[in-house]
């Protein structure tokens, strides 16, 4: 991340014997108030479970980063289509908005969300605010220049993935409701030609 490249602080002066002397200071690190972003479309286990992973991860990760202080986690489980909708990500946007937030730290861009165009509106916004986003995943910066077109393909990735995900749990239900019709209209037939062998 190039803007935590710090230049090498020196300080010159001469010692009693006239010799000009340079010094290298350290340097003052920076610091950072981060925020975790962490989010599962389900309130399934094996999601939960991936969500306590993912926010035991970022915290261990934040810690490890010098200057970086944790200042807030943002959790939910959510479609990612929806910015309404997801009730963290926007308190996560006001914090961002009021100068809480230096950079979010997510786990990939399609747990940030899956709208192509509400994600590319909110990168924007933040990096008109000086804020970055770090997608873990695939090791991108917001904030850098080059970001914009790889983080494009993504998103579009992304929101198309879940629109296939959606087809395909639509056709699974239609083809379950099918086959429920079948064995009701099996047993209903099944029932109908018991009585009339009793009849018989």
């Amino acid at each position: 991340m190039s803007q935590l490249q710090l230049p090498s602080m020196t300080r010159t002066y001469y010692n009693a014997k006239g010799q000009k002397i340079t010094e290298i200071l350290p340097s003052k690190c920076p610091t950072y108030n981060v925020a975790v972003y962490c989010r599962v479309s389900t309130e399934h286990e094996a999601q939960q479970h991936s969500l306590t992973a993912q926010i035991d991860y970022f915290r261990k990760m934040v810690a490890t980063k010098t200057g970086w202080t944790l200042v807030g986690e943002y959790v939910e489980s959510k479609s990612g289509r929806d910015i309404d909708a997801r009730k963290e990500f926007k308190r996560m946007l006001e914090d961002c908005r009021a100068g809480k937030i230096d950079i979010v730290v997510t786990k990939s861009v399609s747990r940030f969300g899956r709208n192509v165009v509400d994600t590319l509106n909110v990168l924007r916004e933040l990096r008109g605010r000086g804020i970055d986003v770090y997608f873990e995943n695939e090791e991108i910066h917001s904030i850098s220049e080059d970001s914009e077109f790889y983080l494009t393909l993504l998103a579009c990735y992304a929101e198309a993935e879940n629109t296939s995900r959606s087809e395909n749990i639509k056709w699974v239900s239609g083809i379950r409701q099918k086959i429920t019709l079948m064995r009701q209209f099996m047993l209903v037939h099944v029932s109908v030609t018991a009585r009339m062998d009793m009849t018989v």
